[in-house]
């Protein structure tokens, strides 16, 4: 690619750096923190990238975050076939498959010393032994000031002892990154413990200049404040090895349980080594404790609802970096067991908490007991409701401005795709009709479509003598002024032929958000009246299954199942969804067409035999029937081989009328709904063998 265009594509951006998280999706610590810095950055104002070995970098597509969240909070009919299967790790595969298929395999391909010369900076917040050292490497030696680290702990190199799987036979790779900690110019941490192991590490001077970026405790969405729970229930929170003390904390449990306290207990984790002593204690334990269930592989919904519906969260890490567990419960309005030195604990107040000096099991037990009594449990309740917390937002919005304060802001905002989409506009005007190029050059220059005003603006220049595509261009930029950072330079050199091209294909998934509404919709309409659909209806909107205020709320019976899920959509805990399952707008005009449809058809459900046929050629066809399909439904219906509503959906799916109205999927959703409707028609002939010759 031309120099001239990938200075113009990547000026102003600031490449964050996705190679890990695409390269092995783990939903560790660290891929929560740059997911959440991506989603919360100012303005979306990251250039995501995967850094290749061969010298070339990948600037993803577009849909990257949305596809990210899909990834931590997979699509509801990937959860649904999930709990179909019987298990979490089929959802894992599907969502890992899915950031391959869609995102990493995906966008455009530069060559990486051109790419980190035109871009405004490089973002690296992922820890990483590969390839990129030397790259990074080159980077600070030629241009220190763009490039930008954030750090975590060095506890595999400071506490070897709880990583037993690192290898240190490769200690050059491993050594590689703390070669680049101690030679960036600019690097943060995100706590005071980090801070000063980046500060040993680096052994420069005491006024070395590492910022404090501290992580934020809402993840999991919005502040929630919900009563206790009548049984009492504890979450465990943390993978399942020797540093986060697991064994110590089932131990603690088991004890109390077998002194006849009664409570649940859900361990939330991935499963890690232990010692085989420790292995042997927890398999005897997990045998006989029927308090206790472990689960892995949850969405981030789940974990959420697992936490708010907790008496209180446990979380006994050792050593930590941060500790993001412990804020998250508390966010949600849980009280917490925790290390008292968690890192994490210096940037908030002691409500809610009980932090513990030792992680034994009888001072783990004596927690415990606190939180079985009531009284207790409701006032560290309140306490962990009134908590002063940090946020993912301020953390984002802090490093932004670390940036821009190091290098100096952006002239206007960074966006691949859109100027890329320009160029491409630029290009293809050179061989399309004149009327056609002058729109495209609008685009190209001004950044938007013409509205009908510039339409008539741009009619007179098509009159010029000696008029050119490269002309109109110029006289688009003079008379109507360019929009965001308008490429008119390189836009004249493509159309004088002067730089050719072949720009990369705008990114899509197979999937557009409509279809996707679509899908989501049929799920829940073909789901049977009842239990059935209010579970569907929350597994597809919330990613959880129904409590039983769900139950109640939408099975009433004088809501139809369009009213119960646009109460649903309506209702305030879907709006505070930060990741929601589909665009809310198109689903809002999905629902509204489907309500449309259904009144203009309702009156023709009670009517039968001629007045049926006439009226449902009228309202659907828009024409009165003809000779030989009023005789073929006439005979039908008299035979009852079909009903009304089975004329009136074979009428809504014929060729006739799909000529006129293409999109199908309006018809096949009244399908769903009049079949499995509200119990009334459970079983109504498919179409397909009703009358097929009748119209």
């Amino acid at each position: 690619m031309d120099a001239r265009i990938t200075n113009y594509l990547l000026e102003g951006a600031v490449l964050f750096d996705l190679t890990g998280f695409f390269a092995d999706p783990m939903r560790t610590g660290v891929q929560r923190t740059v997911y959440e810095l991506f989603r919360n950055w100012p303005d979306r104002g990251l250039t995501p990238v995967i850094f290749h070995p061969d010298g070339r970098v990948r600037v993803l597509p577009h849909y990257t975050l949305e596809e990210m969240a899909l990834f931590f909070d997979k699509p509801s009919s990937q959860v649904k076939r999930a709990v179909e299967k019987g298990g979490g790790a089929h959802v894992s595969a599907e969502a890992v498959a899915r950031l391959e298929i869609y995102v990493a395999t995906q966008g455009v391909l530069l060559p990486t010393g051109d790419a980190l010369e035109a871009c405004r900076a490089v973002l690296a917040a992922e820890i990483f032994f590969d390839h990129r050292v030397p790259t990074f490497g080159d980077l600070i030696e030629s241009n220190q000031s763009k490039f930008f680290l954030l750090g975590y702990d060095l506890l595999p190199f400071l506490r070897p002892e709880y990583f037993p799987a690192l290898d240190w036979a490769d200690a050059g790779a491993l050594l590689g990154y703390l070669h680049i900690i101690r030679r960036a110019e600019n690097i943060a941490g995100i706590s005071h413990a980090t801070v000063a192991e980046l500060r040993r590490a680096r052994r420069r001077k005491p006024d070395d200049d590492i910022r404090l970026f501290p992580l934020g405790a809402d993840a999991f969405g919005r502040r929630q404040s919900r009563p206790a729970p009548a049984e009492p229930t504890f979450v465990i929170l943390g993978s399942v090895e020797p540093r986060k003390t697991p064994v110590e904390t089932l131990v603690a449990l088991d004890r109390l349980a077998s002194e006849g306290k009664a409570f649940k207990v859900l361990l939330i984790g991935r499963r890690r080594t232990l010692a085989p002593d420790q292995q042997a204690t927890m398999e005897h334990i997990l045998s006989r404790a029927s308090w206790l269930e472990w689960r892995e592989g949850m969405t981030d919904s789940e974990v959420a609802t697992a936490i708010a519906d907790a008496t209180a969260g446990i979380c006994l890490s050792a050593v930590e970096g941060f500790g993001l567990a412990p804020l998250e419960c508390l966010n949600l309005g849980v009280p917490v067991i925790v290390s008292a030195d968690v890192p994490s604990l210096r940037f908030i107040g002691p409500e809610g908490q009980i932090r513990l000096d030792s992680r034994s099991p009888e001072a783990i037990a004596s927690a415990v007991e606190r939180l079985l009594d009531q009284a207790e449990a409701a006032r560290l309740r309140d306490g962990a409701s009134r908590c002063v917390l940090p946020l993912w937002s301020t953390c984002a919005r802090d490093m932004a401005a670390w940036i821009d304060e190091i290098i100096g802001p952006a002239e206007e905002p960074s966006d691949f795709w859109a100027r890329v989409k320009r160029l491409k506009f630029a290009s293809e005007a050179k061989n399309a009709p004149m009327e056609w190029a002058s729109a495209m050059l609008f685009e190209a220059v001004v950044g938007r479509e013409p509205t009908l005003i510039d339409y008539d603006r741009i009619k007179g220049m098509l009159d010029e003598p000696n008029c050119d595509r490269a002309t109109i261009a110029l006289s688009i930029a003079i008379m109507l002024g360019s929009g965001p950072r308008a490429p008119f330079p390189i836009i004249d050199a493509i159309l004088r032929s002067e730089i050719s091209v072949d720009f990369p294909t705008l990114p899509d998934r197979v999937a557009p958000p409509d279809e996707r509404v679509h899908e989501l919709l049929m799920s829940v309409y073909s789901a049977p009246s009842g239990d059935t659909f209010a579970q569907r209806l929350c597994l597809e909107l919330f990613n959880r299954f129904p409590e039983e205020a769900d139950m109640a709320r939408i099975l009433r019976p004088e809501v139809s199942k369009v009213e119960a899920i646009m109460a649903e959509v309506s209702s305030e805990a879907f709006q505070s969804l930060r990741n929601k399952p589909c665009d809310p707008d198109v689903l809002w005009s999905f629902l509204l067409l489907d309500i449309e449809r259904e009144d203009y058809l309702a009156p023709l459900f009670p009517m039968q035999g001629k007045q049926l046929i006439n009226e449902g050629y009228r309202r659907v066809l828009g024409r009165i029937p003809d000779v030989v399909g009023f005789r073929n439904w006439s005979a039908a219906l008299s035979s009852q081989r079909v009903g009304g509503k089975d004329m009136i959906l074979e009428l809504s799916s014929s060729r006739e009328y799909l000529d006129k109205n293409p999109d199908m999927r309006l018809t096949s959703r009244a399908l769903a709904r009049i079949k499995f409707g509200n119990g009334a028609l459970s079983d109504a002939p498919v179409l397909e063998t009703a009358v097929g010759s009748a119209v």
